[in-house]
């Protein structure tokens, strides 16, 4: 029985080194298609990234190609940085019809599977110094300014008889910059959403944050909720999140992947929720792009800024900051522009 079992496993070790053998050279040669279809990508991608670009921009193309690749495997971080210098680059030849940067934004816009609107912005018109936006002949949005200590003090009477503010959203507070991370209230804030109310106009607020995890995201949105005391809100409080040009900034010194911002855009607008108020994420084009994850957001209304006549965003947007040099009465100074596509 011995000999009988020896052989029945030597005849079994043979076909299980057959069935390996077999499996290895079929993982070889899957990882070989892969090789070359990823080759394949590399020169399309490359391709027609150059057909965009200066005759003389190989190097540049070749760049953006390889950190497009990179992202797949990066959550983007690789691409965010390689984009942040590619600008740079591409600033040096102001002729091209497309920076390495619009290229980039391209490229992440359509690779991106987040929520979109289905708003017609050729329905976008103008009056005097606002936007306003129509369906079926119908004027359905509002218009809006966002305010805080740097607008002084306001004349929201006059505001609000000038006829052309519907809502303000005011800032709250922020979270300052360095170790400590101190959280502060706007000097204005009491005084800005008391006179906005009074004189009638809608509001909302929202807070600058630094937070580099989400306990801090937490911490933040517990002391707005602590400040809002017995406010109505007819707008949500926004997270204001966007690029820092201080090196001292704490988002800054963190260096914080795509994924960890958007958790801590995530943990404040949760928190801001279960208090029983409407929550959302304020950034622009590049910072929505670049260091956010638009899929992850999807939940959440999007205050989106960018400065321009018109609006070519895709994705899901409820209130759009088009432009930051409004004429205001009651406001000395210049004061952020915004339109509510549809009014809730």
């Amino acid at each position: 029985m011995e000999e009988v079992n020896e052989n029945a496993k030597a005849v079994s070790k043979g076909n299980t080194k057959k069935k390996r053998s077999r499996f290895g050279g079929f993982i070889v040669f899957l990882c070989f298609v892969v090789s070359i279809a990823s080759v394949g990508v590399s020169v399309y991608m490359y391709k027609l990234v150059k057909d965009r670009l200066p005759i003389d921009s190989s190097s540049l193309a070749m760049e953006i190609t390889e950190q497009i690749v990179l992202q797949q495997d990066a959550e983007y971080d690789a691409l965010r940085n390689a984009a942040l210098r590619l600008e740079n680059a591409a600033a040096a030849s102001p002729s091209e019809e497309r920076s390495a940067s619009q290229i980039i934004n391209e490229y992440l816009i359509n690779s991106s599977h987040a929520k979109r609107h289905d708003l017609n912005m050729n329905n976008i018109k103008e009056k005097g110094q606002f936007k306003y936006y129509t369906e079926s002949g119908e004027k359905v949005s509002k218009a809006g300014i966002d305010v805080s200590y740097y607008q002084g003090n306001i004349d929201w009477e006059k505001v609000a008889e000038s006829g052309e503010v519907d809502f303000a959203i005011i800032r709250l507070g922020f979270r300052g910059y360095g170790d400590a991370g101190k959280l502060v209230l706007d000097q204005t804030y009491e005084k800005n959403i008391e006179g906005a109310k009074n004189a009638g106009l809608d509001v909302g607020v929202y807070f600058f944050t630094q937070a580099v995890n989400v306990e801090e995201a937490k911490e933040e949105a517990e002391f707005v909720i602590r400040n809002l005391k017995d406010y109505r809100l007819d707008y949500p409080v926004y997270i204001d999140t966007e690029l820092i040009s201080d090196s001292s900034a704490r988002t800054n010194k963190a260096n914080l992947s795509q994924k960890e911002l958007s958790n801590i855009c995530i943990a404040f607008c949760d928190e801001i929720r279960k208090a029983g108020f409407r929550s959302g994420i304020y950034a622009n084009k590049t910072w929505f792009l670049r260091h956010l994850d638009l899929e992850m957001l999807d939940d959440y209304e999007k205050w989106f800024a960018f400065y321009n006549d018109s609006n070519d965003w895709p994705f899901a947007q409820d209130v759009w900051q088009f432009g930051c040099k409004g004429s205001i009465d009651g406001i000395k100074g210049d004061v952020d522009l915004n339109i509510e596509f549809r009014a809730k």
